[in-house]
């Protein structure tokens, strides 16, 4: 999970989700899918806009139960849609282009990390701040991969 937002908003929602996810698996015994996480999220996101909004965008992700590379989109203002590429704040306006134009279904691990390599030049290019450090997660069958550009 990939959280954008107002700094405390994203800490005190990212825990909870965690938690809840957690409490979850305790309750029921069994550990929630990607697509049961993302609803799950989903509808803590759409009660809070009523109550109290969380002002945070997150972005879901992994490898499901039947091997298939799932992503949700969600955001502050209780919509979800699954897609295969997405971003949040800023780095979603520059890179949305980008990953349009890198993007293909059956892409390889390289391919994807020369998309990446693409958004960040876009991001060099065009963003206000200069931002030193870039970290990528791979998500695979056999774990997830932290990588720095």
């Amino acid at each position: 999970m990939a959280i954008a937002g107002e700094t405390c908003d994203r800490e005190r929602f990212a825990s909870y989700i965690w938690r809840t996810v957690d409490f979850q698996t305790y309750k029921n015994g069994y550990r929630l899918d990607l697509e049961a996480t993302a609803q799950l999220t989903w509808t803590i996101l759409a009660e809070a806009l009523r109550e109290g909004p969380y002002q945070t965008n997150a972005l879901i992700g992994g490898i499901d139960e039947d091997g298939e590379a799932k992503m949700y989109w969600l955001d502050y203002l209780g919509t979800i849609q699954r897609v295969t590429k997405g971003g949040h704040g800023y780095a979603g306006y520059f890179t949305a282009s980008v990953l349009d134009n890198a993007y293909k279904g059956s892409m390889t691990k390289d391919e994807g990390l020369e998309a990446i390599r693409w958004c960040i030049k876009e991001m060099k290019e065009r963003f206000l701040m200069d931002q030193p450090h870039y970290f990528v997660k791979v998500i695979t069958k056999d774990g997830v991969e932290v990588l720095e550009y």
